[in-house]
Order: C-alpha cells, then sequence, then structure tokens
C-alpha cells in the first residue's frame, strides 16, 4: 500500500493508527519494541520469522504503512529477501 497525500490529509490524527510490520529475530527486542509502539497508538503486527512476515505482506488486503526490520551483523544477509518482496507490494 501506498499512501498520497490526499490520504494522508484526511487522516486527522495521523500517525495514530499507524500499522507497521515490525520483523525482529529477537523476540525479547521485539516485544519491547512493539510495546513501545503501541503506546504512541500505533497498530503493530510482530514477527521474529521472516516467512510469516512475508506471509502476513502478501495476504493482508489492507497491507501496512511501514516495516520495522531489525537486521544484526552477525545476521545481515538472513533478512535480505525480505528486503525485496515487499517491493511488489508497493508497486
Amino acid at each position: 500500500m501506498i499512501c498520497i497525500e490526499n490520504e494522508l490529509l484526511g487522516w486527522n490524527d495521523f500517525p495514530k493508527g499507524l500499522k507497521v510490520l515490525l520483523l525482529d529475530e529477537d523476540s525479547n527486542s521485539a516485544a519491547e519494541m512493539k510495546s513501545r509502539l503501541e503506546k504512541m497508538d500505533y497498530i503493530v503486527y510482530s514477527f521474529c520469522n521472516e516467512s510469516e512476515a512475508l506471509t502476513a505482506i502478501s495476504s493482508k488486503s489492507e497491507g501496512f504503512h511501514v516495516a520495522i526490520v531489525e537486521v544484526s551483523a552477525d545476521n545481515s544477509e538472513g533478512f535480505s529477501d525480505f528486503l525485496k518482496v515487499p517491493k511488489i507490494y508497493l508497486l
């Protein structure tokens, strides 16, 4: 989903309700980040597995506004496929 300027102008409480996909292999870190984002009234979908996140992107009809992907130095190649695939859903 791509938001255009006119859609954002009608969003009175922006960024409240922002739909966030969170991908982090560390479940503790993901839980902490999710909690912080929800305190800002974001709608957070948290995943610790790349394939589950990709499934969510392809099956969620209304999409996400933003994705936060935690990439560590020891797993920098691990999420490379995830970062390539969402482009399809943004076009």
